[in-house]
Protein backbone atom coordinates (compact mmCIF):
# COMPACT_ATOMS: atom_id res chain seq x y z
CA UNK A 1 0.00 0.00 0.00
CA UNK A 2 2.95 2.15 0.25
CA UNK A 3 2.22 2.97 -3.64
CA UNK A 4 -0.70 4.44 -3.70
CA UNK A 5 0.81 8.19 -2.71
CA UNK A 6 3.55 7.57 -5.45
CA UNK A 7 0.28 6.73 -8.15
CA UNK A 8 -1.42 10.20 -7.24
CA UNK A 9 1.42 12.08 -7.90
CA UNK A 10 2.77 9.92 -10.90
CA UNK A 11 -0.34 8.82 -12.28
CA UNK A 12 -3.18 10.67 -11.76
CA UNK A 13 -1.29 14.28 -11.45
CA UNK A 14 -1.99 14.79 -7.50
CA UNK A 15 0.12 17.37 -6.66
CA UNK A 16 2.71 16.43 -3.07
CA UNK A 17 0.40 17.50 -0.63
CA UNK A 18 -2.75 16.07 -2.21
CA UNK A 19 -0.33 12.67 -3.00
CA UNK A 20 0.95 12.75 0.77
CA UNK A 21 -2.69 12.68 2.03
CA UNK A 22 -3.88 9.50 0.07
CA UNK A 23 -1.04 7.88 1.88
CA UNK A 24 -2.23 9.68 5.61
CA UNK A 25 -5.81 8.31 4.94
CA UNK A 26 -4.79 4.86 4.46
CA UNK A 27 -2.84 5.11 7.97
CA UNK A 28 -6.37 5.70 9.38
CA UNK A 29 -8.28 3.11 7.78
CA UNK A 30 -5.61 0.92 8.83
CA UNK A 31 -6.41 0.46 12.31
CA UNK A 32 -10.39 0.69 11.11
CA UNK A 33 -9.60 -2.64 8.84
CA UNK A 34 -8.30 -4.44 11.21
CA UNK A 35 -10.88 -4.04 14.31
CA UNK A 36 -13.92 -4.15 11.79
CA UNK A 37 -12.33 -7.79 10.20
CA UNK A 38 -11.34 -9.11 13.46
CA UNK A 39 -14.94 -8.38 15.03
CA UNK A 40 -16.75 -9.76 11.92
CA UNK A 41 -14.04 -12.98 12.12
CA UNK A 42 -14.92 -14.12 15.66
CA UNK A 43 -18.22 -14.09 14.60
CA UNK A 44 -18.41 -16.36 11.84
CA UNK A 45 -15.08 -17.79 10.22
CA UNK A 46 -11.91 -17.04 10.07
CA UNK A 47 -10.66 -18.70 7.13
CA UNK A 48 -13.00 -17.20 5.18
CA UNK A 49 -12.73 -13.73 6.03
CA UNK A 50 -8.98 -14.51 4.92
CA UNK A 51 -9.73 -15.63 1.79
CA UNK A 52 -12.52 -12.67 0.79
CA UNK A 53 -9.13 -10.41 2.08
CA UNK A 54 -7.23 -11.80 -1.00
CA UNK A 55 -9.68 -11.53 -3.06
CA UNK A 56 -11.12 -8.53 -2.37
CA UNK A 57 -6.62 -7.15 -3.07
CA UNK A 58 -6.95 -9.07 -5.68
CA UNK A 59 -10.00 -7.31 -7.51
CA UNK A 60 -8.38 -3.88 -6.22
CA UNK A 61 -4.91 -4.51 -8.27
CA UNK A 62 -6.12 -5.58 -10.99
CA UNK A 63 -8.01 -2.47 -11.89
CA UNK A 64 -4.21 -0.73 -11.23
CA UNK A 65 -2.41 -3.28 -13.08
CA UNK A 66 -4.74 -3.56 -16.02
CA UNK A 67 -4.39 0.31 -16.56
CA UNK A 68 -7.74 1.34 -16.06
CA UNK A 69 -7.44 3.58 -13.37
CA UNK A 70 -6.20 6.49 -15.10
CA UNK A 71 -5.39 10.68 -14.72
CA UNK A 72 -9.55 11.15 -15.73
CA UNK A 73 -10.93 8.47 -13.33
CA UNK A 74 -10.45 10.08 -10.36
CA UNK A 75 -13.21 7.99 -8.68
CA UNK A 76 -12.43 4.89 -9.39
CA UNK A 77 -8.87 5.59 -7.85
CA UNK A 78 -10.34 6.04 -4.33
CA UNK A 79 -12.41 2.95 -5.05
CA UNK A 80 -9.26 0.91 -6.16
CA UNK A 81 -7.01 2.11 -3.72
CA UNK A 82 -9.57 1.51 -0.84
CA UNK A 83 -10.14 -1.81 -2.25
CA UNK A 84 -6.79 -2.84 -2.18
CA UNK A 85 -6.26 -1.53 1.27
CA UNK A 86 -8.77 -2.86 2.88
CA UNK A 87 -7.82 -6.88 1.06
CA UNK A 88 -4.51 -5.90 2.19
CA UNK A 89 -5.12 -4.63 5.46
CA UNK A 90 -7.75 -7.29 6.29
CA UNK A 91 -5.12 -10.15 5.40
CA UNK A 92 -2.73 -8.56 7.79
CA UNK A 93 -5.50 -9.07 11.03
CA UNK A 94 -6.43 -11.93 9.79
CA UNK A 95 -2.52 -13.88 10.27
CA UNK A 96 -2.45 -14.75 13.34
CA UNK A 97 -6.75 -15.60 14.12
CA UNK A 98 -6.42 -18.75 11.62
CA UNK A 99 -4.52 -20.59 14.20
CA UNK A 100 -7.03 -21.82 16.15
CA UNK A 101 -8.66 -23.20 13.23
CA UNK A 102 -5.77 -24.61 12.28
CA UNK A 103 -5.98 -26.12 15.56
CA UNK A 104 -2.05 -24.94 16.30
CA UNK A 105 -1.28 -26.35 19.82
CA UNK A 106 -0.79 -23.90 22.38
CA UNK A 107 2.62 -25.46 23.50
CA UNK A 108 3.87 -24.48 19.31
CA UNK A 109 1.93 -20.72 19.25
CA UNK A 110 5.20 -19.10 19.20
CA UNK A 111 7.04 -21.37 16.41
CA UNK A 112 3.28 -20.85 14.60
CA UNK A 113 3.93 -17.05 14.88
CA UNK A 114 7.46 -16.83 13.72
CA UNK A 115 7.04 -19.09 10.61
CA UNK A 116 3.26 -17.07 10.28
CA UNK A 117 5.47 -13.80 10.43
CA UNK A 118 8.07 -15.24 8.09
CA UNK A 119 5.88 -16.01 5.40
CA UNK A 120 3.49 -13.27 5.94
CA UNK A 121 5.95 -10.29 6.59
CA UNK A 122 8.42 -11.11 3.91
CA UNK A 123 6.74 -9.31 0.91
CA UNK A 124 7.82 -6.31 2.97
CA UNK A 125 11.23 -7.39 3.22
CA UNK A 126 11.77 -6.76 -1.24
CA UNK A 127 8.32 -4.86 -1.75
CA UNK A 128 10.00 -1.49 -1.78
CA UNK A 129 13.56 -2.68 -3.96
CA UNK A 130 10.70 -4.35 -6.11
CA UNK A 131 8.62 -2.04 -6.60
CA UNK A 132 11.87 0.48 -7.35
CA UNK A 133 12.56 -1.48 -10.12
CA UNK A 134 9.74 -1.31 -11.53
CA UNK A 135 9.31 2.37 -11.19
CA UNK A 136 12.40 3.67 -11.83
CA UNK A 137 12.33 1.42 -15.07
CA UNK A 138 9.56 2.43 -16.25
CA UNK A 139 8.55 5.58 -15.10
CA UNK A 140 4.65 6.78 -14.96
CA UNK A 141 1.62 4.19 -15.67
CA UNK A 142 3.33 1.64 -17.06
CA UNK A 143 5.93 1.08 -14.11
CA UNK A 144 2.86 1.46 -11.57
CA UNK A 145 1.33 -1.60 -13.98
CA UNK A 146 4.45 -3.74 -13.23
CA UNK A 147 4.43 -3.35 -9.43
CA UNK A 148 0.78 -3.80 -9.04
CA UNK A 149 1.00 -7.16 -11.31
CA UNK A 150 3.35 -8.12 -8.47
CA UNK A 151 0.43 -7.53 -6.00
CA UNK A 152 -1.89 -9.02 -8.31
CA UNK A 153 0.22 -12.25 -8.25
CA UNK A 154 0.71 -12.72 -4.68
CA UNK A 155 -2.62 -12.06 -4.15
CA UNK A 156 -3.85 -15.00 -6.01
CA UNK A 157 -1.29 -16.75 -4.38
CA UNK A 158 -2.66 -15.52 -1.10
CA UNK A 159 -6.15 -16.52 -2.32
CA UNK A 160 -5.12 -20.33 -3.56
CA UNK A 161 -3.39 -20.98 0.05
CA UNK A 162 -6.11 -19.22 1.96
CA UNK A 163 -8.93 -21.20 0.01
CA UNK A 164 -7.18 -24.15 0.82
CA UNK A 165 -6.80 -23.44 4.87
CA UNK A 166 -10.27 -22.41 4.74
CA UNK A 167 -11.19 -26.27 3.22
CA UNK A 168 -8.81 -28.23 5.86
CA UNK A 169 -10.13 -26.35 8.65
CA UNK A 170 -13.05 -23.90 8.63
CA UNK A 171 -15.42 -24.47 11.42
CA UNK A 172 -19.04 -25.64 10.60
Amino acid sequence: TDVFSLYARDVMRYDEVDAAGVGSLLLFIRPAVGITVGILADRSRTTWWLFLSFAVSLVGALLFATGIVMESATLLFIISTLTVAVGVYAARALYFAVMEAGRIPLVLTGTAVGLISLIGYTPDIFAGPLMGYFLDGSPGIKGHQGAFWVVVAFSIIGLGASWRYHRLYARD
